[in-house]
């Protein structure tokens, strides 16, 4: 768990976030969060480190399932499903 500043409150104000998963690669990830923009839109797009990018961030990049924040996030382009490549030939 991880405690994350909530832009939209007062000063300071901090809610419980969850780290779903990391994508290291990209300083990434997605959280999951019942405050904030949850429980509407409980799964959000997140930075992993970097002291100003700590927040829940804008509402954006949340979204109501983790399927949704997924095929919005990064680590969705290290599927090889989205290597697009030319193929010559019959092979």
């Amino acid at each position: 768990m991880l405690q994350r500043e909530w832009d939209y409150g007062v000063p300071g104000q901090t809610y419980p976030c969850w780290s779903v998963l990391n994508h290291i690669e990209s300083n990434t990830g997605i959280a999951f969060c019942e405050f904030g923009f949850g429980p509407r839109s409980p799964w959000g797009l997140v930075m992993l480190s970097g002291a100003e990018h700590m927040s829940l961030g804008m509402d954006a990049g949340w979204f109501e399932t983790f399927l949704e924040a997924y095929f919005d996030s990064r680590a969705i382009t290290d599927l090889p499903i989205w290597r697009v490549f030319k193929q010559d030939g019959d092979d």
